[in-house]
């Protein structure tokens, strides 16, 4: 079984009674949100399609943290606005503007990209912004029972405590159990979060803090100050019970024992009087050629926009789902993408016959970008790239050369494919861009034997003098070199060696396309040149 079918039906079987799941997912948008952040957002999305599969009513969900502050400035737009964004630091990121001019505020830049991305992919998602939640007033109620019970989640805390309790906090030892608050207060006047609680009112309604940025000290109504938020380990699961959540995967970060999913299935019950919703955590992506480590502090992070600008959204999908998302795989930047293209073909292929494997079924039905039928593309993504290098990635000649090798190639492919090969060989892989030579490359062959040469020559005449069809031009250019004295074994590295030959007079390489499929596509008045000597 598919491990999204097992997970939809692991879900329903751990909660009969429920009418709605609620999926969830989410993200602080405190930079690009990469291809790591998207299987998060995947991840849910799968469930959902799976426990839709199965009849159930679904809600499914994506928060933007956008009330967490911010904390350093990623170096993309370092290399924008140089040192004078670090005055933000500790202000939330809603409320810092755009380095780029483009959108209201920092957090909305990379939100909007990220949502952007998202209707390419046909999914449906009801997107939540912490902000506007907090500062509406919508969460006071779960404010107000974390305040309530402080002591309590100071001690779960406790016995989870870290360097990262320590510092949240600023805690030194039990004894600040007394004035513990799990809230972080922006300050009134500076707007940042450098602030700690020096008093609590006997109801636990009123908070007074001092800002040790400004200096600014005042006494705010729990009921009232709308610019404040609970610390994550408590706001985690207080949205959990606001939404009703039953379902949401988490990294490492969150997952593994004494991070924040282990404490907040503590704090859930106990505060919220709610279960923990069922977690998944998901492995890493491995990036492959082009691409480094992924964080949204660092700059050039692949995002789901840069994967659409090598992949067609299916294939992405393809990629995410068919991997349990407990493990781990490899998003290849460099030519293994060609690879996967073919792959992801030849599944397309067989789930559109009728005695199509159930796995491959269960794998390409959660591809399916707005659940309409997946036709197989006509345009293979080698072609695209052997045709498109030699004429410049022009549209309508790839499209007149693909004719030749492939009549019913649909022009539609062409379209949706073509700007994704291009924009992927010149971006990670310029050395596999096949270019005619300019000139002939005669040095290269005074090189060869007088045997090559005459296999050369050989090959000019009988491509100047006659028209063959591609199965024909692929006998003829495997018998040209071959030696009839020697067997098919021993011919191989003969043959080997003749299309190398060709390979470097034509474009200076001594790999290429296939070369019947090359030439078959070619005016010969292109190549026959570099061929004559």
């Amino acid at each position: 079984m598919h491990w999204i079918d097992e997970t939809a039906e692991q879900l329903i079987k751990n909660h009969p009674d429920t009418d709605t799941f609620v999926c969830a997912a989410g993200i602080t948008p405190s930079g690009p949100i990469h291809m790591g952040n998207f299987r998060e957002f995947l991840t849910s999305y799968f469930i959902t399609e799976g426990l839709k599969d199965k009849g159930k009513k679904v809600r499914f969900i994506m928060s933007f943290d956008n009330f967490d502050r911010f904390r350093k400035v990623p170096a993309d737009v370092k290399k924008i606005v140089g040192d004078s964004f670090d005055k933000y630091v500790g202000m939330p990121d809603a409320d810092i503007p755009d380095p780029w001019g483009c959108h209201k505020n920092y957090s909305e830049h990379f939100a909007s990209a990220f949502v952007d991305s998202v209707k390419q992919f046909g999914i449906e998602c009801e997107y939540l912004y912490q902000v506007d939640k907090y500062r509406n007033g919508e969460y006071i109620d779960g404010i107000k029972k974390a305040v309530i019970n402080r002591k309590e989640i100071y001690d779960i805390l406790h016995q989870f405590k870290t360097k990262d309790f320590v510092h949240e906090k600023k805690l030194k030892d039990d004894s600040d159990r007394d004035l513990y608050v799990p809230v972080e207060i922006y300050c009134s006047k500076c707007n940042k979060d450098y602030t700690t609680v020096t008093k609590i009112s006997d109801d636990n309604m009123k908070l007074t803090y001092k800002c040790s940025v400004c200096g600014n000290e005042e006494t705010i109504d729990i009921n009232t100050y709308k610019n404040m938020k609970l610390v994550w380990k408590a706001d985690w699961p207080m949205r959990w019970a606001h939404e009703r959540v039953i379902f949401e995967p988490g990294g490492k970060d969150h997952g593994t024992e004494g991070s924040s999913y282990s404490v907040g299935k503590l704090l859930a019950p106990k505060v919220y009087n709610f279960n923990a919703p069922d977690f998944v955590m998901y492995e890493m992506i491995g990036l492959k050629g082009g691409a480094g480590k992924m964080s949204s502090s660092a700059g050039s992070v692949p995002t789901p926009a840069d994967l659409l600008k090598i992949c067609p959204p299916e294939m992405i999908l393809w990629l995410y789902s068919r991997v349990p998302a407990r493990q781990s795989f490899v998003f290849s930047f460099d030519d293994e993408i060609i690879r996967q293209y073919h792959e992801f073909d030849r599944m397309v292929t067989a789930y559109n016959k009728e005695d199509c494997p159930q796995n491959i079924k269960d794998i390409i039905k959660y591809a399916l970008v707005n659940k309409k039928d997946k036709r197989s593309s006509t345009a293979n993504a080698q072609l695209l790239l052997s045709f498109g290098s030699i004429v410049n990635f022009d549209t309508e000649m790839v499209y007149n050369l693909f004719k030749r090798v492939v009549p019913d190639v649909r022009k539609e492919d062409i379209l949706d494919r073509l700007p994704r090969i291009k924009y992927w060989a010149e971006t990670y892989a310029p050395e596999k861009i096949t270019r005619l030579l300019n000139d002939k490359n005669t040095e290269y062959f005074k090189n060869l034997s007088e045997k090559e040469q005459k296999d050369i020559r050989e090959t000019y005449r009988l491509l100047k003098e006659k028209e063959y069809s591609l199965e024909e031009l692929q006998q003829v250019l495997y018998a040209i070199p071959k030696d009839n004295s020697l067997s098919d074994k021993e011919n191989r590295p003969i043959q080997t060696k003749y299309f190398e030959n060709i390979y470097n007079l034509l474009i200076g390489s001594s790999t290429g396309p296939r070369l019947y499929l090359f030439l078959g596509a070619l005016d010969k008045e292109l190549y026959l040149p570099l061929l004559n000597f």
